[in-house]
């Protein structure tokens, strides 16, 4: 394992008894030391909203359980916790989805957002109460690194500006995380 960090992954949905043994065999590869651990019993009379399983992952990924997951339409949320340089994440699968949700969290997996990807945006609201005339503001911000873009769209419809930055406030905002249906097992 080159980079192991604690995971939890959650499984909710409908799942075929027949399915059992090949999920604890990716859980058990997907988790350091699980083999003694998971055993067809123990989730065959597993009564709880949804099934739960947690360890050290490689990366902090349970590749072959989302893969099989994804496979026979099993919803799933992963978490990884905080690691050197890498941030706590919360991913997300249902089926339907394309892709999986990911987002950054904090210590206790809420999802967060950097102070440095929306602050400009907050910071140029506030200028813009203060201001007469936003285009004098805006002319401010034409080369901004981070605004230009906003800033174009507020040049090519002025009468807008607090909905075009509100849109792009909410483009920055994490996505909510669907909760998981129960865990039933057929």
């Amino acid at each position: 394992m080159s980079e192991p960090i604690f995971t939890t992954i959650e499984i909710g949905g409908i799942i075929s008894k027949t399915l059992l043994d090949d999920l604890i065999k990716c859980l058990c590869d997907d988790l350091e030391n699980m083999n003694d651990v998971l055993e067809l019993d123990n989730i065959e009379n597993f009564i709880d909203r949804t099934f739960s399983c947690n360890g050290f992952a490689n990366w902090g990924s349970c590749d072959s359980t989302k893969e099989f997951c994804r496979k026979n339409n099993i919803p799933y949320d992963e978490r990884n916790e905080a690691k050197d340089e890498y941030e706590a994440t919360v991913k997300c699968w249902l089926p339907g989805m394309d892709e999986e949700i990911e987002e950054a969290t904090d210590a206790n997996f809420h999802t967060t957002i950097r102070a440095n990807d929306i602050k400009p945006y907050i910071d140029f609201l506030l200028k813009l109460t203060k201001e007469k005339d936003p285009k004098n503001l805006l002319a401010l911000y034409i080369n901004d690194p981070v605004l230009k873009d906003t800033v174009a769209l507020c040049y090519k419809d002025p009468e807008k500006i607090y909905s075009i930055i509100a849109e792009k406030m909410k483009e920055l905002l994490p996505l909510e995380i669907p909760e998981l249906p129960d865990f039933i097992i057929e």
